[in-house]
């Protein structure tokens, strides 16, 4: 089939390189294929003034799922460390927290902070049948990018709590480009209360993109133009990726989602300061 009839090929290209390039923001599990959502760069609402607070999760469906084929490999594993007589550690209960990934943004519409938080990294240096298969979760990592002044500043915070500084200046943020065509987000949906646009199920761009990503669902925010990509595009706030299948059959869906978006009437200055971050 092609898709260049009714610039179908060009859409999927762009929504391709979209869904492609969601893990910049939300980390994909694993080498699994991407989730959907936002780019590194997302910018500020398009009109200079309008303050917003978008808070967004990665899960896994079933709940837990990218651990359901560590299991499995945790299981092989015990079974080479009986056979060195070599007491194998419990396999950790899963968290209480569904979420793997959460995203806080806040912008005053000029300038913006992205913290993401990475919440169940698979620690598995020492799953090994003569290191007792010990399997745990790393403790949580942040990564703070914040955009001001022309500057963007990455503060991380790693396992063993070090943090480390990186500031460039905010060169992508700066480049303008024509905004894309949402008129095939057509199909309206609240989740978690908040208004989006997603493509429908019969959409031609979107079955091609389930077959090239795995991709189910692909929503935006229900007004174009408001919370944007740094190449002008419309953030996507909700999609669902088929993950590929796994060790022992298995595989899960990857659910990136909004948790909230408020209108703020005050933005902290300290919000966009580098050093809030690196304390």
């Amino acid at each position: 089939m092609s898709l260049n009839n009714d610039g179908r090929g060009k859409r999927l290209g762009s929504l391709a390189a979209l869904v492609l390039g969601a893990c910049a923001l939300t980390a994909c599990s694993g080498n699994n294929a991407p989730a959907a959502t936002a780019d590194t760069n997302t910018t500020a609402p398009k009109d200079g003034g309008n303050a917003y607070e978008l808070v967004m999760q990665q899960r896994t469906d079933p709940v837990h799922g990218e651990r359901v084929a560590m299991r499995i490999a945790y299981d092989i594993c015990v079974e080479g460390a009986k056979a060195l007589n070599q007491p194998a550690k419990p396999f950790p209960a899963d968290p209480a927290d569904p979420a793997v990934e959460r995203n806080t943004v806040i912008t005053d519409g000029r300038s913006y902070v992205r913290k993401t938080e990475q919440l169940s990294d698979a620690n598995t240096e020492k799953m090994q049948p003569d290191q007792g298969c010990e399997f745990s979760i790393w403790p949580v990592t942040t990564e703070t990018l914040i955009t001001h002044q022309g500057k963007a500043t990455r503060v991380k915070r790693d396992y063993d709590g070090k943090i480390t500084t990186e500031t460039d200046d905010d060169v992508l943020s700066q480049v303008a480009k024509s905004p894309q065509d949402n008129s095939h987000f057509s199909e309206r949906r609240t989740v978690n209360g908040v208004n989006l646009r997603c493509m429908p199920k019969d959409d031609p761009t979107l079955a091609a993109l389930l077959k090239a990503t795995g991709t189910q669902d692909l929503c935006i925010y229900e007004k174009d133009g408001q919370l944007l990509n740094a190449d002008g595009t419309d953030m996507v706030l909700y999609s669902r990726v088929t993950q590929p299948v796994q060790i022992g059959g298995t595989s899960h869906d990857t659910i990136v989602e909004p948790v909230s978006l408020k209108r703020l009437d005050h933005v902290d200055p300290a919000t966009f300061d580098p050093a809030t971050y690196s304390r």
